[in-house]
């Protein structure tokens, strides 16, 4: 991933509101709130909660729910080109390898809420005295 880019952000799918200052990090969303948006993605970089807070704040959630899953080593060939000297000249030409590739994936999941209605807010018929 290039740097400065979040991938929480990258891979959001959902509704932008306001930005929020401190989200909150839960294990549950309180009831009176709305998912309005999630990101969930696989990759072999290694994410942290502090990205998922900041799309959080970004989208406006005022409550996250973030898990991350470590998925195991993955191996695989990759190809490269190395220069290498040819002939009694010294000239270069390229030759392309194949190289084993161990990498560590990694699965994260964060879901973004919101209070949208405030929670003990009654209607103006309930508000009015009797």
């Amino acid at each position: 991933m290039l740097g400065g880019c979040n991938p929480f952000m990258q891979h959001y799918s959902g509704t932008t509101y306001p930005s929020v200052r401190a989200p909150q990090v839960v294990e549950t969303a309180p009831s009176e709130s709305t998912l309005i948006g999630s990101s969930n993605f696989t990759t072999s970089e290694t994410c942290t909660i502090n990205q998922a807070l900041d799309a959080a704040s970004k989208v406006g959630a005022q409550y996250l729910v973030y898990t991350e899953e470590n998925l195991g080593e993955h191996r695989s060939w990759e190809q490269t080109t190395l220069m290498t000297r040819s002939g009694a000249a010294g000239g270069t030409m390229p030759v392309n390898l194949s190289v084993p590739v161990t990498r560590q994936w990694y699965e994260y999941r964060a879901d973004f809420y919101r209070q949208l209605k405030e929670a003990n807010s009654a209607t103006a018929s309930e508000k009015k005295p009797r």
